[in-house]
């Protein structure tokens, strides 16, 4: 499975125009 969230604004706001996605457990 992977992991997406958006990111956060530098004003700790989320972005949710900005998604940042993760696999757990794979690198690359």
């Amino acid at each position: 499975g992977f992991v997406a969230r958006p990111t956060k604004n530098p004003d700790a706001t989320l972005n949710l125009m900005s998604w940042e996605c993760a696999i757990p457990g794979k690198k690359g």
